[in-house]
């Protein structure tokens, strides 16, 4: 059957979002993770060749100089001019004779003050301890040592050590931006799931309801006058069931559309609601007691009559349900507190753990055998969405009960 109900859905273009999303992201991080390791690797190359040209001339030094000499000269005038890191080149009794990139002005070393020659000495000691030395020998077999080159570490092996530090953080914001995209959009497609189905109950309502109420009317002008006056009261009685189904079906056709708020007075409606209640309790239980505490008469607040009667009923009827084979009390309260309304529903009933507190607002949860589980869902929707109030477990204890609150701002409402 068709009711012209079109509800938005939401899944295919958030899926087409997220795999835009997942390729669009991924393959930037590719480029930008390829990019720098390009980077990186040229540096390195750039980087290494000092070291081989080092050794290079340092074996292929000639025989009728002063190895210590030239092996000093070739450093000063070739290494040290070329690197971008930290280097500093010592004789063979690791006395510093020149440096680099170290961030001390290049003098001799005894032109130095007493603190930055503690300071080289302090680098040399670095390095050494991190291996980073080259003994100058005119072939490796050679035991004489005419001097040393300690180095620190090269720019990219700087990069590569902190780059994880930016790569790990980039991929889990990546995957969890991801993560919270496909939640919302799984939690969007259940909303309009339960709005459509909200709607469509709503349409397959008003159809049979107003068949009832003509075919009430022509039961009514078919029967002869005196058997009419005999079922008139059984005849009001349908129509106020029927004029509360159509009310039902309002109300299930203003989820997910836009509400209009108008003043109410609300004593006025939650008085109302709990006297319905109060007829309706005894065919349920004969000793729960309905009681309501208002500090609000008079007031008149801005809201959707309807579905803040529906919310109240909701609640209501699960604290009678929770209080079902129980004695004890239902109070329903309502107070103004600085620039909220407060609307609290106790029951000693069978409570709830903690650990139920935000999921029995889930739709589908309920511990019904044939419930739907919507109730305490619609309330939510209808007290956070189109009141924008908040509605909560304010405390609850297994075995003693529950209490629920509903918070609306005034200003706005």
């Amino acid at each position: 059957m068709r009711s012209g109900i079109k509800p938005k859905q939401p899944k295919s273009r958030g899926i087409k979002a997220i795999t835009t999303y997942v390729f669009a992201g991924g393959m930037l991080l590719v480029v930008l993770f390829t990019i720098f390791n390009i980077l990186v690797l040229q540096q390195v190359r750039d980087d290494i060749k000092v070291i081989p040209n080092l050794y290079a001339k340092n074996i292929g030094a000639p025989t009728n100089v002063d190895v210590e000499q030239y092996l000093g000269q070739y450093v000063r005038e070739e290494i040290l001019t070329n690197i971008e890191f930290p280097m500093v080149f010592t004789d063979a009794q690791k006395i510093p004779a020149s440096w680099e990139n170290i961030g001390i002005e290049k003098k001799d070393f005894d032109e130095l003050n007493a603190e930055q020659q503690d300071y080289v000495m302090k680098q040399i000691a670095k390095m050494e301890a991190h291996d980073n030395v080259i003994p100058l020998k005119l072939t490796p077999s050679d035991p004489t040592i005419y001097g040393y080159v300690f180095y620190g570490e090269t720019k990219a092996i700087k990069y590569l050590r902190i780059i994880p530090y930016f790569q790990i953080p980039l991929i889990i914001l990546f995957i969890l931006i991801g993560f919270i995209g496909y939640m919302n959009i799984r939690k969007a497609e259940k909303r309009y799931l339960w709005v459509g189905l909200a709607k469509e109950t709503a349409h397959q309502f008003g159809t049979p309801t107003s068949s009832l109420l003509a075919w009430i009317d022509i039961l009514e002008a078919k029967l002869p006058p005196a058997q009419t006056q005999r079922v008139k009261s059984e005849l009001d009685s349908m129509r106020s069931d029927v004029d509360r189904l159509r009310l039902i079906a309002s109300r299930f056709g203003k989820v997910g559309s836009s509400i209009s708020h108008k003043e109410v007075n609300l004593h006025k409606i939650i008085s109302e609601t709990v006297d319905n209640f109060q007829k309706l309790v005894p065919h349920v239980s004969q000793k729960i007691e309905l009681l309501f505490n208002s500090q609000i008469q008079g007031k008149m607040y801005k809201l959707d009559p309807d579905l803040i009667k529906w919310t109240l009923e909701n609640l209501i009827k699960n604290s009678i349900d929770a209080m079902k084979n129980k004695s004890g009390q239902i109070i329903i309260s309502a107070f103004q507190k600085n620039h909220y309304l407060y609307i609290q529903i106790k029951d000693q009933g069978a409570g709830m753990p903690r650990s139920m507190y935000k999921k029995i607002f889930h739709p589908g949860i309920t511990s019904k055998q044939r419930g739907w589980g919507l109730g305490l869902s619609l309330a939510r929707r209808i007290v956070e969405e189109y009141h924008k109030g908040r509605i909560h477990v304010l405390k609850s204890e297994v075995g003693k009960g529950t209490v629920f609150e509903i918070i609306l701002p005034i200003k706005g409402m």
